[in-house]
């Protein structure tokens, strides 16, 4: 019950720069250029940075439990995903992308708003949980979900996975963390302070692409995306809870990745729908109509999750 209050003042909080980032972006004050640096900035120094300082500066044996933990569970979670979507979204007569509809069901935002819900919530010794979570979200991010579009794995492709920042930073933050090293006083501030970066970054960028909606009223009439965005949201999280509580995971990964699979779909997609030759504006449409149904349904979630 004490998480509750946390969760909902973390919420708002969060949905507030969100609306920053929108308004930001109706006044041109932030354009399609400076969001693109800002996601950039994020995805290859702030949350690395975050993500490298997410483990104790000395070795704990409780910690490494918990990080092997979070990626058994973060495996079982993705698998979960991947067998269902496969059952839920197939090809049919109408040849729609069948295969964005599976990715908008598999990954979600666990990076733009995961690691900000994730902090504000849970704490910063949540951050190993996540970070284990996060191995293996951007493992199968960049593998199964590149394979959706291609239908092929290249070593090219293989190679942009073990070379990702997050990746590699999760792996650097472990090695100090195994081996018991520390970084000079300086340093850690500095990491420290462009990890802080990550959460208004994220969330500006978020508010941003809201803001580049043409027109809201005929995406949310089209009945294929919001049934696509209603499962992947109130499905998802669901499944991701049950499968937590038969593997007898600890209490604060089945609370922290049932909000991460209640998030809405990521962005990802629409970035992999230009760089793969999808269907652009299928794609736009599936992030953003289930980013504004999550302010509803992420609530309605977190709330059951925490009474349970």
């Amino acid at each position: 019950m004490e998480s509750l209050p946390i969760f909902y003042t973390s919420w708002l909080a969060i949905l507030t720069i969100i609306i920053l980032g929108f308004i930001l972006g109706k006044l041109k004050i932030v354009n399609a250029n400076a969001s693109k640096v800002l996601a950039n900035l994020l995805l290859d120094v702030a949350m690395p940075c975050a993500l490298f300082i997410a483990f104790p500066s000395s070795f704990d044996a409780q910690a490494l439990d918990l990080f092997l933990k979070a990626i058994v569970g973060g495996l079982a979670m993705m698998l979960t995903a991947i067998v269902v979507s496969r059952f839920l979204f197939k090809p049919n007569k109408n040849r729609y992308p069948y295969y964005q509809h599976q990715f908008a069901f598999i990954f979600n935002n666990a990076s733009f708003l995961g690691y900000p819900l994730t902090l504000a919530i849970f704490g910063p010794e949540s951050m190993i949980a996540y970070s284990g979570l996060m191995i293996v979200f951007n493992l199968a991010l960049f593998s199964y979900g590149v394979w959706l579009f291609e239908q092929q794995l290249t070593w090219k492709h293989i190679k942009q996975i073990f070379f990702n920042p997050n990746i590699l930073a999760v792996l650097l933050g472990l090695i100090f963390f195994l081996n018991s090293f520390s970084l000079s006083l300086f340093a850690q501030q500095a990491i420290g302070y462009l990890a802080n970066l990550t959460t208004p970054l994220s969330l500006i960028v978020v508010g941003f692409m809201l803001s580049q909606v043409p027109n809201l009223w005929l995406i949310i009439k089209k009945k294929r995306i919001f049934i696509t965005a209603a499962l992947q949201l109130l499905l998802m999280p669901a499944l991701t809870y049950l499968v937590m509580r038969l593997l007898q995971m600890p209490t604060q990964i089945c609370q922290i990745f049932t909000m991460i699979q209640a998030l809405p779909t990521a962005t990802s997609l629409a970035l992999f729908a230009e760089k793969y030759h999808g269907d652009r504006q299928d794609a736009s449409e599936l992030v953003l109509m289930s980013t504004i149904l999550s302010a509803l349904t992420l609530p309605l979630v977190m709330t059951v999750v925490f009474l349970i």
